[in-house]
């Protein structure tokens, strides 16, 4: 029986008696419209056609939404014809561009129109079923069945188009709508869980669910499904004015908790996994491996879109922060797979951006800092934009405004428990720490036993204050220390408020030391009891209102002036957030000048790309992993404040097995040149010698940091794999000559040795700290931290530890900045050499003795 026929005998009726062909004839004079408009065109390339490139195709999507309901049945009817007679030509691209931005809006078909839609997508023939936008026609009924139920006769076209594509699809979205289709054929299930509980944040939401009382539970149903009915990449506002009904109906606050409860289950922990045999279909892949339940299905995707989009109703810091905890679980990178939930954490950085006030936008700072997928990124920065053209600001006074205070007053917040205190103390960029106090006032070891029992709620709240506490530090530090390089300047009322008498920034603008301008007049200062000082601890006096304060970078001074502060900073036992006075300073070397637009300073190391990847994301760089099928993308920094982007050359090394992942990408790259590049010049490359020195240095730290941290010369076992074609590089860096950052590590060690325990143990010499210990000397190379034996150089391999034991490296002694990852390892490793008779670990016993 031919299409048409069977059509027919579906519906008992001619195409001449459809329902499209009864609305004045208007829809077919639009769609010929279009189909002519879109032939005469002179698009050459059918496949790029969009219907808003023509006059036609902009009036239909313009039309009234009846009209347009009837046109997509229409546009069905004609697509599949095109494609029963092998006709491919403009006509049937031009419906394949139209159906799906028709299909976009909740249309108001009539019954009929769903009949035979149905009819003609069941009868049609499987092998070319992909060609028609199945999913957006499913997506468009389901809309009309959740508004309208499901009629019989819509039951069972829907039944019949579930028979024909189940054993045919093959293509991503066909599986979609089928999962739809069936997801409709359960029917309106009013009791039942409105999570799916394939996965593990719906696992965990449905057991959740499972413990409400009736009351609780019809409240959360209400929400609940309309949250699941959000539909495209942000909200209309009759849909936000449906959810605000819907929320004050059940209270706000109340509406609040269901919300923050099913956004927090984003961090359950992973569900108990079935056999694969007994797996829905969805979490399966053709290959028949088993999708990791932390992938958020389909359903469920939707429903946290909604939950999220819910969320922009509130303007509180723990609505914000528990959205900022749902995104950046959303972008958690699966192995292989990719983000949990690209949909979701689009929708929560929307919501962030979206959200009155300014707690969303402390949240998106936040996330700009841990997210790491590029295009999250783009999401965060359109959200950030969009938040300051909404408040009437600057990017720069925005980011600077949101940060929240927390109530803290000095770095410190005190929380009562009845008889009992505890108060939240910051004591470092990633630590904050909980002091308990008893009745009598005096403290406490730890938490006092009674507390989780009569305080629950409180404490339960205390430890989320203190969790978004420790999150938001690193951020806010590694913001300040971008500073450096964009040399921002405040007025001094502004820069008091917003850093020096800020209670969370404070405890970074205090440790920091600051350039003071009032015209002619300059001067540094830093904080210190109570007042602005200079390096010989006497306030600074010409300081008014005019005056503009900046972050000093040390690039700027003369090394009696560095070296005066780092004393300054040791006599008052200050620990700097980062690195400000012993900064590692680049300038341009003698080859650079010859060289004129590139540098090679940093070429010919050996990197491993994935840990490249990791430090190119956390630096701002964008950088894609490369492998066997690519070449040429290298990591690049763009900086408009300077009308640059940087390019740092790097290159797959040569392939072989051992040389690339399971995935086929590159374990290893090998580095070449740095380049500058003018934005405003269309890519042209600068000559070194125009760029500002602080940008120079600056970049030049970041690449220098990813050569040191990165380059295989820092593995301690790589010695262990006998000859090997990157041997000779190995032993050139793991005990060659030191890098920047190796030497300004050497000179912190001066200062510091004199104060350790081990001093009388400990020397410099050359490239190494020297370590006499009672079984044998060793040589500590103060670039990779690797270590020599003496009298024979013999190799020791110590692979540093990542447990407690690594925690306080130093044991005692106050540092002069925080974030030196070496500098921990190398002072690790030389308090367990000094004391090498009470080493315990057999693997390192063993190769002393040897």
């Amino acid at each position: 029986m031919a299409l048409a026929d069977v059509v027919t005998s579906v519906l008992g009726r001619s195409e001449s008696a459809s329902p499209a062909g009864n609305r004045d004839g208007q829809p077919r004079l639009l769609l010929a419209d279009y189909l002519e408009a879109v032939a005469v065109s002179g698009q050459h390339y059918p496949w790029q056609i969009r219907p808003a490139d023509t006059p036609a195709g902009c009036a239909l999507l313009a039309t009234d939404p009846s009209l347009q309901a009837a046109t997509v049945v229409l546009a069905v009817d004609r697509l599949i014809r095109l494609l029963e007679a092998h006709v491919h030509g403009h006509d049937l691209y031009a419906l394949r561009a139209l159906i799906p931005q028709l299909c976009r809006h909740r249309l108001p078909f009539e019954e009929a129109d769903l009949r035979q839609m149905l009819a003609l997508l069941a009868a049609s023939n499987s092998t070319w079923r992909s060609w028609v936008p199945l999913l957006s026609i499913v997506k468009s009924i389901e809309r009309w069945v959740t508004d309208n139920g499901l009629p019989p006769a819509i039951r069972a076209g829907l039944q019949r188009l579930q028979i024909a594509g189940h054993a045919s699809a093959v293509y991503a979205d066909e599986r979609k709508a089928l999962a739809l289709v069936v997801s409709m054929l359960a029917g309106p299930q009013p009791e039942a869980d409105p999570f799916e509980p394939d996965d593990d944040w719906g696992y965990a939401a449905c057991e959740a669910f499972a413990t409400l009382d009736d009351t609780d539970r019809a409240a959360w149903h209400d929400l609940l499904r309309y949250a699941a009915t959000a539909n495209g990449s942000k909200p209309t506002k009759p849909w936000l004015k449906r959810a605000a009904e819907r929320i004050d109906a059940i209270g706000r606050e109340r509406s609040r908790q269901i919300l923050t409860a099913c956004l927090a289950f984003m961090h359950a922990p992973a569900r108990p996994v079935p056999d694969t045999a007994t797996l829905p279909s969805s979490r399966v892949y053709i290959t028949g491996d088993v999708m990791p339940t932390s992938i958020v299905g389909e359903r469920n995707g939707n429903l946290l879109k909604g939950l999220a989009w819910c969320c922009v109703l509130y303007d509180d810091p723990l609505t914000a922060s528990t959205v900022g905890d749902a995104a950046e679980a959303c972008f958690k990178k699966i192995p292989n797979i990719g983000a949990r939930s690209t949909k979701a954490g689009n929708a929560c950085v929307y919501a962030l951006g979206a959200m009155p006030g300014l707690h969303g936008v402390a949240q998106l700072q936040r996330l700009r800092q841990r997210v790491k997928q590029p295009s999250a990124l783009s999401q965060i920065d359109a959200a950030l934009e969009a938040a300051a053209h909404r408040e009437g600001m600057t990017r720069d006074d925005l980011d600077d405004l949101a940060v929240p205070t927390f109530d803290l007053v000095d770095g410190r917040r005190r929380v009562r428990f009845g008889d009992y205190a505890a108060d939240i103390v910051v004591v470092g960029s990633q630590q904050v720490d909980v002091e308990w106090y008893g009745p009598d006032g005096k403290p406490r070891k730890s938490e006092p036993s009674d507390i989780k029992r009569l305080h629950p709620d409180e404490l339960k709240a205390l430890k989320r204050l203190v969790d978004d506490v420790r999150k938001m530090l690193p951020a806010q530090r590694d913001r300040i220390e971008r500073f450096l390089l964009t040399e921002r300047t405040w007025s001094l009322a502004d820069w008091r408020q917003r850093y020096l008498d800020h209670p969370l920034l404070s405890w970074f603008s205090r440790r920091l030391i600051w350039q003071f301008r009032t015209g002619d007049y300059r001067a540094l200062g830093a904080w210190h009891d109570g007042s602005i000082v200079a390096v010989d601890d006497r306030p600074l006096g010409e300081i008014t209102d005019e005056t503009r304060v900046r972050l000093w970078h040390s690039i700027d001074a003369d090394a009696t002036t560095v070296e005066a502060w780092q004393d300054w900073l040791d006599r008052h036992a200050v620990t700097q957030p980062f690195k400000q006075a012993h900064r590692e300073v680049y300038v341009l070397t003698d080859a650079e000048l010859a060289t004129e637009t590139y540098s090679n300073r940093f070429a010919g190391h050996i990197l491993r790309q994935h840990q490249l990847h990791a430090l190119c994301q956390s630096r701002g760089w964008a950088y894609r992993l490369q492998g066997a099928w690519d070449g040429a993308n290298n990591p690049t920094l763009m900086l408009p404040e300077a009308t640059l982007m940087v390019e740092f050359w790097v290159e797959g090394a040569p392939e072989s097995d051992a040389a690339l992942s399971r995935a086929g990408v590159s374990l290893y790259v090998s580095t070449d040149q740095v380049r500058f590049r003018r934005i405003d010049r269309r890519g042209q490359p600068a000559p070194l010698t125009d760029i500002p020195t602080v940008v120079f240095s600056e970049v030049m730290r970041d690449v220098d940091l990813f050569v040191a941290v990165s380059s295989v010369g820092n593995d301690p076992t790589w010695a262990d794999r006998g000859a090997d074609r990157y041997g000779d590089y190995w032993n050139s860096f793991a005990f060659g000559d030191l890098s920047t950052s190796a030497r300004t590590r050497r000179v912190v060690l001066e200062r510091l040795l004199p104060r350790l325990k081990i001093a009388s143990r400990c020397s410099l010499a050359d490239k190494f700290l020297v370590v006499r210990g009672d079984l044998r000397t060793y040589k500590i190379h103060l670039g990779s931290g690797n270590v020599l034996m003496e009298p024979n150089n013999q190799y020791l391999c110590i692979v540093p530890s990542r447990g407690a034991s690594a925690k306080d490296p130093a044991q005692g002694l106050l540092l002069p900045f925080e974030g030196d990852g070496m500098l921990t390892i190398i002072l690790s490793k030389a308090f367990l050499l000094a004391g090498d008779t009470a080493i315990t670990d057999p693997t390192i016993k063993r190769q002393i003795q040897r």
